[in-house]
């Protein structure tokens, strides 16, 4: 007489639902340390709103920029001081000045003096310390 090996209901054997279950528990192992391993840099936006005062310099202006961590911050220089607000992109910043003017999304890249803002390949501000 020959045994034959039980079933599921969806007719697998054990030894095959084993095989499954200890497959799938190899592919959310390898998948849960390959998402450790690749941890996501940080935005550099949180490098520079660190509530110390930067000069900013833009094509018209110089003024002084702080930003703080809440995203907050102060504008002075210009002829009105402003209260804008900030959020932080994967690659840098957008910046709402505050009161009607637009959002402006930039590309914050590492200068010697600071940081450079940049939107579509051209330097919209820079800041310095």
């Amino acid at each position: 007489m020959q045994t034959r090996e039980p079933t599921c209901r969806t007719g697998t054997t054990d030894a095959q639902s084993r095989w499954r279950v200890g497959l799938l528990a190899l592919f959310v192992t390898s998948s849960a340390l390959i998402t450790q391993g690749r941890a996501e840099e940080p935005s550099p936006a949180y490098k520079i709103t660190d509530g110390r005062p930067w000069t900013m310099t833009t094509s018209s202006r110089v003024g002084k920029l702080v930003l703080f961590r809440n995203g907050t911050g102060k504008m002075t220089g210009g002829p009105l001081d402003l209260s804008p607000t900030w959020r932080a992109t994967p690659e840098g910043i957008c910046l709402k000045p505050g009161g009607l003017l637009p959002e402006q999304c930039v590309q914050l890249v590492r200068t010697e003096q600071g940081y450079a803002g940049l939107a579509a390949g051209r330097t919209k501000f820079t800041l310095q310390r």
